[in-house]
């Protein structure tokens, strides 16, 4: 076993001098940091190779020993006549056969396509950039300290671990060719985008559109599609009506008629909402509907009605207070209803909005609107990524443009 150490300014000079001294099955022992001389930062790599590898020589003389031992030895007559016969025509030798082993055969390489080449060639010069950023220049102690508030921070705001080491795997990656990148800065950047990509930025509704809220009981479906209908008479200057399919809720028709009287709508039962349908072209209706439950019957009759009202939107509502393993298996029950988009609520109770994530995966679908402020007050409001980013991760600043 040969074993050296290779010191250069950086980790690719380093390993070009370990393959030009020992070859490309030189195996990298340890990396660590050094000074020259003239006191600059280099970088110091012990690197080994077993030295008994076969060599051209070594092959020669594995043949050459393989073949005097296989050859017959000749044995010469014990009388005088038989040795001049034998000294003067020696007999004829058989033809020995010479195996070589396996170890000593040259293996003849099959040229490796150029895109292979490029693709090893990419992945050696990004694990370059990597060693070199740290191991060469290892994070410093404050940085190792915020890198682990952060984690901590998302697992608190119900992010999966399986979120968290991709994001943070990303963020490594993208700092490692800038010396002066930070970290913490890309990870924090890293969930604003994120955010966004599960996020519907608008939507346009027009005329006949028919609007249906579903979701748990209690996650706030009547008062998200209240303020739905103040913000479109009231912005937007539509037609709207309010209709409910809640066959269930206690006081559900009293609920819809005071959002109705509040603002000057017309309201349709859950018995009026089919011949409404079918008579009512103008406007948009927005629908409310009963709460999931557990009872699988249930859950099959609601479906059923809301696919014979056609909705040419689904929305399924949760509230920001609710559980994550409660939330995603009644996401699991919302998705047969085929739901276009979701929306969340209670925003202003809570800073825990890993579950938007998955829920997203869940449903195969976007965050449409949110709700900060519970019953019928407040605005709805367009998601803002950075804004939830801000409140998972505790920080003021911008975080990043989307």
């Amino acid at each position: 076993m040969k074993v050296k150490s290779f010191t250069a300014d950086t980790v690719a000079e380093a390993l070009r001098l370990i393959k030009a001294d020992m070859g490309k099955n030189a195996i990298v022992l340890k990396t660590r940091k050094a000074v020259s001389p003239k006191g600059k930062a280099q970088v110091e790599i012990i690197a080994c190779i077993n030295d008994e590898q076969p060599t051209t020589a070594s092959i020669d003389q594995a043949v050459a020993t393989k073949t005097a031992k296989a050859a017959p030895k000749v044995t010469p007559m014990a009388t005088p006549k038989a040795a001049s016969i034998a000294a003067s025509k020696p007999a004829p030798i058989k033809k020995a056969i010479v195996t070589v082993a396996n170890d000593f055969v040259p293996k003849i390489e099959e040229p490796v396509s150029p895109t292979i080449n490029q693709k090893l060639d990419n992945r050696l010069e990004r694990l370059e950039r990597i060693l070199t950023r740290y191991l060469v220049n290892p994070v410093q102690n404050e940085d190792a300290d915020e890198l682990m508030s952060l984690r901590e921070r998302l697992r608190e705001s119900d992010f999966s671990n399986e979120f968290i080491e991709s994001l943070i795997h990303d963020s490594l990656l993208e700092t490692a060719a800038e010396a002066d990148s930070d970290l913490a800065q890309s990870i924090r950047s890293g969930l604003v985008r994120r955010f966004a990509a599960v996020m519907q930025p608008s939507i346009e509704l027009k005329e006949g559109d028919r609007v249906l809220f579903i979701g748990p009981s209690g996650s706030g479906k009547s008062s998200m599609m209240g303020k739905l209908a103040a913000y479109l008479i009231g912005q937007k200057k539509v037609k709207v009506k309010l209709a409910s399919i809640d066959d269930f809720k206690i006081g559900g028709t009293e609920e819809l008629n005071s959002y109705a009287d509040l603002l000057g709508l017309q309201s349709f039962s859950s018995f009026e909402v089919m011949s409404t349908l079918k008579a009512e072209s103008s406007g948009i209706i927005l629908i409310d509907s009963p709460g999931l439950t557990a009872d699988e019957s249930d859950r099959e009759k609601l479906f059923s009605r809301i696919n014979e009202l056609n909705p040419t939107h689904c929305v399924f509502v949760f509230s920001a207070l609710t559980r994550p393993s409660d939330l995603y298996t009644m996401a699991k029950w919302g998705r047969s209803a085929t739901p276009t988009h979701f929306a969340m609520t209670m925003m202003d109770l809570s800073s825990k909005y890993g579950g938007v994530i998955k829920l997203a995966e869940i449903l195969n679908c976007k965050m449409l609107w949110t709700s900060d402020a519970p019953g019928g007050i407040g605005d709805i409001q367009v998601p803002d990524p950075n804004a939830m980013a801000r409140t998972t991760l505790e920080v003021e600043e911008e975080l990043c443009k989307v």
